[in-house]
């Protein structure tokens, strides 16, 4: 080789090698640091911040770990954009002069987070603003590449939205120079959405030319001119399967056929757009999930007015239900307001459902019917986010059944009609089932949020019991139902509560905080009346009934035997008055949660479990007195007043009459247990005193004694039970008559008295 040519090999090879190593010689990343920020920070208007820079060579490049971007104060306190690995190679003959000019910035696996607040200002439109409005943004970048993002999106009263595997590469960007853009992403449903295109943005405008929007297999095209001020873009929709943005509005579920086609210009300002054209699709057809009936219609169509948005009157159907649909946006681009109106001349229920869950109506969800129905529907009113449309309508339910999940049995409606307004609903001629009890009468509810109902209702039969088991239990405690209240005439031929039957029914009925209240309420029972009223506590488990009556001749033996254990043991009509509460079971339940007042009077009846005269020969050994051979105690009145705890009952004034005897009864009787601890004093009138031997009898002065107008008086205890009671002298009261008798003027009399009780206590010697 000559030497020239070595010369010129050592050139070509050298200077290059000399130009590398003085570049890597003179940069410092620790001095170029802290510019690389500033820069950042002054083309982004954020504080911008790195921990490491580093310098390579071979390509000149800087490679930063942990950059970090501030959000707005404005919106946030949390970073605007995080990244792990930040790359950047910038031009080489100013780098050797400690300056930076960006070529190219590559970012991967950022997190980046956009905000809209309630005004709908995005946290990225300060962005590249400048602190000072005359001074110019110089930023210029060969090329910016983001790998692997994710991006969250958070909008004002919605979940956050998260999107995946976002890339993004911006080409040859420089301030008011055509630059090119291409953006891919995975949404939340999946699918992957591109946009590709280029952009111009100089002196307050931004042009797209040849911008081409994909979510799939679905296509667009935007072109024109935007800026804060005006618009001017064409949005074109070519022929275009809508299957794969249905993840977009529908669940995953559901299958959508049908093809959409669109041209729209867009005009107006970015707060008040004005737009013209139209968008149509043709076959919209959906499937699956809970849909048993595929959801068609042959043609959807928005006309796009500077007016208004109109929805060409369209038809939808599910099977053979068929609706008409039609409705107008009037005012878009101020405040814009919808007129809608559907029609169902004759839908099945089902069906009905099926389409709402197809339009996104939640409240549906987990509700099944059928039936037939008859529909119109009116909806109307600004379409802000802050106010409610208003709806109303008219139509009919015919051989309905609904069953929702907080139901165990369904609700079965063979007819009613209905009208409503945004916030009531009123049912008329209700015919309707609802477990074993049949319905009919209206029914007006109005502020759904805090539902008040008023109604007028007729039922044959009504099991408490069964109502009860009807609702589901909460699934949990810390449940806030919406707060009910509720008032209006019932009238039921038959309430069961427990085994306690009332008819012919009547009553004004309440429902607030948990208390149903009937009063006045009015019924047969037990062949007399009832008069007065109920409370029910429904908010323990066990519900609470209190009641406040007055009972005219009532049957006892059924009215015992269905409120508590005694069946059998008292018969005959009697009269009381009410002041109770218990919770409602199985008689003995029933008996042991008792606790109030009770006043008696029965005019006449039987006591089927001893014979009172009978026991009281027996104790007082009567003369010449046959017992009768009934078993049981005919009584012609019995009064008193009981105090009742714990299903345990007291009494102090407690009376029976008989025919030839009154007797009075003090102590205790348990209507749960039935044991009685009862004291019983019996005055025979004088006749039947004389008949029976007067003073006497065998048990004189032991188990009775003669009164100074000549009457038996005969004390004794009652032990044992209703059915068995055991009665037996009570020597104790005797001794106390006795001595309560003395007369301090007779001493003779007094000394008598004296020793007849010593007597009644001494030992008695065997017979």
């Amino acid at each position: 080789m000559s030497k020239n040519l070595r010369l010129a090999v050592a050139l070509i090879v050298g200077i290059p090698l000399l130009a590398f190593l003085t570049l890597y010689l003179l940069v410092d990343p620790q001095k170029i640091s802290p510019l690389l920020v500033a820069q950042l920070s002054k083309a982004l208007n954020r504080n911008a911040s790195i921990e490491k820079l580093d310098f390579k060579i071979f390509p000149p490049s800087f490679k930063a770990s942990n950059l970090v971007v501030a959000d707005d104060p404005a919106f946030s306190a949390k970073p605007f954009l995080k990244a792990e690995t930040l790359e950047i190679r910038p031009a080489i003959l100013p780098l050797l002069s400690g300056q930076i000019e960006l070529q190219s910035v590559r970012i991967l696996e950022p997190q980046l987070e956009l905000i809209q607040n309630e005004k709908g200002v995005w946290n990225f439109d300060s962005i590249g603003a400048s602190s000072k409005s005359n001074e110019p943004n110089s930023l210029s970048l060969n090329q910016l590449v983001i790998e692997r993002a994710n991006l969250g999106i958070k909008r004002p009263d919605s979940p956050r939205d998260l999107y995946t595997n976002l890339s993004a590469e911006l080409r040859n960007y420089a301030e008011g120079k055509p630059f090119g853009l291409k953006v891919s992403a995975q949404m939340p449903s999946g699918k992957s959405i591109e946009a590709e295109g280029t952009i111009t943005s100089a002196g307050g405008k931004t042009t797209f030319s040849q911008f081409t929007l994909a979510l799939a297999s679905l296509k667009a095209s935007l072109n024109g001119e935007a800026s804060a001020g005006a618009l001017n873009l064409e949005l074109k929709i070519p022929k275009s399967p809508i299957a794969d943005a249905a993840p977009l509005f529908l669940p995953s579920a559901m299958t959508v056929k049908g093809d959409v086609i669109a041209g729209i210009k867009i005009t107006g300002t970015p707060k008040e757009p004005v737009l013209n054209g139209r968008l149509d699709i043709a076959g919209f057809e959906v499937s699956g999930g809970d849909i048993k009936q595929p959801v068609k219609t042959a043609k959807l169509s928005l006309v796009l007015t500077p007016e208004r948005i109109m929805l060409e009157p369209a038809n939808i159907s599910s099977g053979s239900t068929q609706l008409q649909a039609f409705g107008v946006i009037a005012h878009y681009d101020k405040a814009p307001r919808l007129e809608a109106t559907l029609i169902a001349p004759d839908a099945q229920l089902a069906e009905l459902l099926a389409i709402a869950r197809v339009y996104g109506m939640s409240s549906v969800e987990g509700l099944s019917a059928t039936g037939q129905a008859k529909l119109q529907i009116r909806a109307s009113g600004l379409l802000e986010a802050k106010t409610p449309l208003a709806f109303s309508g008219t139509g009919s339910l015919r051989n309905a059944s609904f069953q929702s999940p907080s139901l165990t049995k369904p609700v079965e409606i063979a007819s009613t009609d209905f009208r409503f307004e945004s916030n009531s609903a009123s049912l008329s001629a209700i015919q309707a089932k609802l477990a074993s009890s049949n319905l009919q009468g209206d029914c007006k509810v109005s502020n759904f949020k805090n539902p008040v109902v008023e109604f007028n209702l007729a039922a044959d039969k009504i099991l408490l019991d069964e109502i009860r088991s009807l609702v589901k239990d909460s699934q949990s405690k810390n449940d806030s139902p919406a707060k009910l209240t509720a008032s209006g005439s019932v009238k039921i031929g038959t309430l069961q509560l427990a085994e306690l039957t009332l008819t012919q029914l009547t009553a004004q009925s309440s429902y607030r905080d948990g208390h149903l209240v009937l009063a006045p309420l009015n019924a047969s029972l037990y062949g007399g009346r009832h008069s007065g009223s109920m409370d029910i506590d429904l908010r323990p488990a066990k519900p609470i009934y209190s009641m406040n009556s007055k009972l005219e001749k009532i049957e006892s033996s059924q009215f015992l035997a269905a409120a508590t254990s005694l069946k059998g043991i008292v018969s005959g009509p009697f009269s009381a008055d009410l002041q109770i509460n218990f919770s409602p079971a199985d008689p003995v339940q029933i008996a042991q949660s008792l606790n109030g007042k009770i006043s008696l009077n029965f005019a006449q009846g039987r006591i089927a479990s001893f014979n009172l005269t009978n026991e009281l020969s027996a104790l007082a050994k009567f003369l010449g007195f046959n017992p009768a051979t009934e078993k049981f105690t005919q009584f012609m009145g019995l009064t008193g007043d009981l105090e009742i705890t714990g299903g345990k009952a007291s009494t102090q004034n407690l009376k029976i009459d008989l025919a030839n005897l009154t007797a009075g009864l003090t102590g205790n009787m348990n209507l749960a247990d039935q044991t009685l601890d009862l004291k019983l004093l019996s005055v025979l009138d004088k006749r039947f005193s004389d008949q029976v031997g007067g003073n006497k009898i065998g048990g004189f002065m032991t188990a009775a004694f003669a009164n100074p107008n000549g009457n038996l008086m005969i004390p004794a205890s009652i032990k044992g039970t209703f059915a068995k009671p055991i009665m037996a002298p009570d020597p104790g009261a005797i001794a106390k008559m006795k001595l309560q008798s003395f007369n301090p003027k007779d001493p003779k009399q007094m000394m008598d008295s004296v020793n007849s009780v010593f007597d009644m206590f001494k030992k008695k010697k065997p017979q």
